[in-house]
């Protein structure tokens, strides 16, 4: 089963992943005849607008494996993603994570600076973390939370605050 707050029906899934793919300047998500011809132009299965439209709507709620298999494909998940119950709860909630990474990383603010962090060691990261925590306390944005439980500065507290300008990150005395 689905953890709270993920997609729960097939229709959700597929417009979750839709809107993950759909570059950030456009004012809608990819209509059915344009997400048919993106599946098309990769050589996956052809997937008529119409039948995309009855799965996005839930018309259709019970697709061939071989639409199954190309959307798997197409956005880069295990088939069993859009079966109720095939992955374990673990699975679910990690592509949901990524899903929502490849969503924030249409901004191309959130795209440069994580391709500048690319190639660099962790213990340089942290004061960058530590940098984007505090901006984002004086914006009133929630805390950003790693999957292993740290805070995004590596500091299992939260309280990236408490790292100074230093540029090794260390905690002021």
């Amino acid at each position: 089963m689905a953890a709270a707050g993920q997609p729960r029906t097939l229709a959700e899934k597929i417009n979750g992943l839709v809107a993950a793919v759909t570059p950030k300047d456009r004012p809608s998500p990819y209509s059915d005849s344009e997400l048919s011809a993106l599946i098309a132009e990769r050589g996956l299965l052809r997937i008529s607008p119409t039948n995309l439209g009855n799965l996005r709507s839930g018309r259709n709620a019970n697709p061939t494996m071989g639409t199954i298999d190309a959307l798997a494909k197409f956005f880069h998940v295990p088939p069993g993603y859009f079966h109720e119950d095939a992955l374990p709860p673990e699975t679910e909630r990690g592509i949901a994570e990524e899903i929502e990474a490849a969503t924030l990383l249409k901004d191309l603010g959130v795209r440069s600076i994580a391709l500048r962090s690319a190639g660099l060691a962790g213990e340089d990261l942290v004061p960058v973390q530590a940098i984007l925590d505090v901006l984002r306390r004086a914006n009133n944005l929630p805390p950003i939370t790693d999957p292993a439980g740290a805070s995004a500065a590596g500091d299992p507290t939260g309280d990236a605050a408490a790292v100074d300008a230093d540029p090794r990150g260390r905690r002021r005395a």
